[in-house]
């Protein structure tokens, strides 16, 4: 064996790295990207920035992609010049690119100095990027949203089925349906639904499509789940997919290995059976000569050959090949065939290199032959060992069918057996209580402040005593005054003047008074005169001996009667809404509580009262609700007789039996009549052996397509043993190595 020649092809695989630019165009934003082809795989470097432009401004569209381009090169040492465009659908016609938008990708590639090597439809670079992300085919509905209009494309098992592009209304839901309505032979739409490339906030977006019943107003089989897409996915999706197929196109992400040439003898005959071939064909996304399409003069890329190999002495008698097939430069895509297929074109190549190896040295045709066909046995047992040794687990969760049926029944505490013929169950009663407080910020309010204080003197002008009690009122004006003691005045005196008249001196006493409202206008000052208790001055009257002081007044805070009510009302909902929360929690799989009117409420303490000053109102409440349980058995024993048969191919699930109270009143006997409505889960019947049948040999990827045929299929999860590197993992084809469960997803 020749082993530094060996060596020197290998190092001719050597690849050199290759950089491009990736320019997609939307109708209001364009992304950009910079991606190369290192060791024939294409990689995402940087991404530029997301920048919005108007439409039918080429100026504004320019500045955009410069802008972005700025943003991508940034931190790179070298600026790739070479570009793929992603173009939206309209951008597009059969023949290429359409012509009133030809000019202006001319205009950014001279303004800009860029070379074009290729575009592809924005919408068909996404496809084939969640193909190769999810490893199969997707069956979708795409949604690519602008401020103008919304454009539905349906795709099924990778392949795009048709585009509706609607103006944009007021709802993202009528203008999605009316898209899918517009679809011819739509029987199910796929139950998956992606928005992407909008500069709106998808979130919301999406949860406005979310909330809408869509199985009963469309063909869809499931419930479609609905996503959303980073904004770097579709620029990812030009650059990785459509880029993949332009540096084939380029020659860039072929391995180029030397061929040495050999005797014609010695050269190994490929089988051309179909079994070991691997077919090819025209790719949906089929990228046009962009300089013929543009109008550019052609200016090919050639493609990076890896350095020659060192001189190897020429073996005798030595013939020269036939020239190599030059690059046909149209993009193609590899159509995968069965595992099969890939071990015979495995198989070939190995014989090839034992042709090549043995060639090179002294070996004779007998010991070539046994080397041969020691590595066909090794081919034929790791055949075997591949399809027949591995053991596969696989659960397939499927989703149950539901049928309804409603009822009506009696629960009667003092019922012992369930009867049909009447429809009264026995019940057992019982009581849910909780516990809950809340507060709220109090919007009333009330004057408070202090009461005025001095000292009066009380004059009695009377010949008679005069006892005042405790709490006498005094006057003057509007204002009003209390005694704060109980006060008693000697009658008044009389004296003989010289001139023999009589003067009579009123007797005095003196006494603490408060105002009778509080406030500073009660601040009276001193020798202020005061009516007594309604009697005429001439008899009683009364004088302030002390100025009143310290009178104030001030608005605060204080609960009012809407308070007080709004947070009753806030309480009681809340632990009503707990209370139905406990309520399931008394459910069991055997029994099922049902609530008996409205709750009550067992205990309420506010922290203040109606009037009173408080900048906050605290509410302690107490709700109990009395309920019901019955056993669930008597209830299914009534609805026999006019349960729903089970559909065909199905079977009930009798633990997946749901039960919704819709009503239930109580009677002052204590007998509550319930209307209820009973959800029955179908199961379908799954045929293990014939599903074994359709996927044994398959890699799990191909598999997919003959689960998702199964009724009410939902997802599969399968392990395989020994597991593989490489994805080459495959189910093994004895129908004894297969562990298949069945499930039924319950929420």
């Amino acid at each position: 064996m020749d082993l530094p020649n060996l060596l020197s092809k290998l190092k001719a695989k050597e690849e050199l790295t290759h950089r491009f630019v990736a320019v997609e165009i939307s109708p209001k934003a364009v992304k950009t990207a910079v991606w190369q082809v290192h060791r024939s795989d294409t990689q995402i470097v940087s991404i530029g920035s997301l920048q919005p432009w108007e439409t039918g401004t080429d100026d504004d569209l320019l500045e955009a992609i410069d802008t972005s381009l700025n943003d991508a090169f940034n931190g790179l040492e070298e600026e790739p010049n070479e570009v793929i465009f992603g173009l939206p659908e309209t951008w597009v016609n059969q023949t290429g690119i359409a012509p009133k938008h030809k000019d202006t990708v001319r205009l950014i590639c001279d303004r800009l100095s860029l070379k074009p090597v290729g575009f592809v439809v924005t919408t068909e670079a996404l496809v084939r990027y969640l193909a190769d992300a999810s490893g199969s085919p997707p069956s979708l509905i795409l949604l690519n949203l602008s401020d103008t209009e919304i454009t539905v494309a349906l795709v099924t098992l990778g392949k795009i089925q048709g585009l509706e592009a609607v103006k944009r209304s007021q709802s993202i839901v009528a203008d999605v349906t009316e898209g899918l309505a517009r679809f011819p032979h739509t029987d199910n739409l796929p139950s998956r639904m992606l928005l992407y490339d909008s500069l709106e906030d998808l979130d919301s977006l999406k949860q406005e499509l979310i909330s809408y019943d869509w199985l009963a107003h469309l063909p869809f089989l499931h419930f479609p789940k609905i996503e959303s897409l980073s904004n770097d996915v579709t620029i990812k999706a030009v650059a990785l997919s459509g880029g993949a197929e332009v540096a084939k196109s380029l020659g860039l992400a072929l391995e180029a290995v030397e061929t040495k040439p050999t005797e014609p003898s010695t050269l190994p005959k490929t089988p051309s059976s179909p079994a070991l071939s691997q077919p090819e064909v025209e790719a949906v996304v089929d990228l046009p000569d962009l300089a013929d399409t543009f109008g550019f003069t052609p200016t090919p890329t050639p493609a990076k050959a890896p350095p020659p190999p060192p001189a190897a002495p020429p073996p005798e008698a030595e013939a020269p090949l036939p020239p190599a097939v030059p690059l046909v430069h149209r993009f193609r895509l590899p159509l995968f065939g069965t595992i099969t297929a890939g071990l015979g074109h495995v198989g070939s190549q190995v014989i090839a290199l034992g042709e090549r190896l043995l060639g090179r040295g002294s070996a004779t045709p007998r010991r070539r032959l046994i080397i041969i066909a020691g590595l066909l046995l090794l081919l034929v047992a790791g055949v075997f060992i591949y399809y027949f040794l591995p053991r596969a687990a696989i659960t397939i969760t499927v989703e149950p069918r539901l049928e309804t049926q409603d009822l009506t029944f009696i629960l009667d505490p003092n019922a012992t057996q369930a009867d049909p013929t009447t429809n009264i169950l026995p019940s057992q009663p019982d009581t849910i209580s909780l516990e809950g407080s809340d507060q709220l910020s109090t919007t009333g309010s009330v004057t408070v402040g202090e009461k005025a204080q001095g000292k009066v003197a009380i004059y009695n002008r009377t010949l008679s005593t005069k006892t005042f009690p405790q709490g006498t009122l005094l006057k003057t004006d509007n204002l009003s005054f209390v005694t704060a003691a109980d006060v008693q005045v000697a009658s008044a005196s009389s004296q003989e003047n010289a001139d023999f008249s009589i003067t009579l001196a009123p007797a005095k006493v003196e006494v603490m008074a408060v105002a009778s409202t509080i406030g500073s206008d009660a601040n009276l000052a001193a020798n202020t005169k005061l009516s007594v208790a309604n009697l005429a001055a001439d008899s009683v009257v009364a004088s302030v001996v002390e100025a009143f002081g310290g009178g104030s007044s001030q608005q605060v805070a204080a609960v009012s009667q809407a308070d007080s009510d709004n947070l009753t009302q806030t309480l009681t909902a809340k632990l009503t809404q707990e209370l139905a929360t406990d309520l399931n929690l008394k459910d069991t799989r055997e029994t099922k509580a049902v609530p008996v009117g409205p709750p009550e409420t067992t205990q309420a303490d506010y922290s203040a009262e109606v009037g009173a000053a408080a900048d906050q109102l605290q509410l302690d409440l107490s709700l109990s609700q009395p309920i019901y349980t019955f056993q669930l058995a008597d209830l299914l024993l009534l609805a026999q007789a006019t349960a729903p048969a089970a559909p065909s191919g199905y079977v009930l699930i009798p633990d997946l039996t749901t039960v919704t109270v819709n009503q239930a009143d109580i009677d002052d006997q204590g007998i509550a009549s319930v209307e209820a409505t009973l959800g029955y889960k179908y199961q379908p019947v799954l045929d293990s052996s014939r599903v074994i049948a359709a996927i044994k040999g398959k890699h799990p990827s191909q598999a997919q397509a003959e689960f998702r045929s199964l009724p009410g299929f939902l997802r599969a999860e399968s392990t395989i043993k020994p597991n593989l590197p490489f994805g080459l993992s495959a189910y093994p084809i004895p129908a004894a190595n297969f562990s298949l469960t069945v499930t039924t997803q319950t929420q």
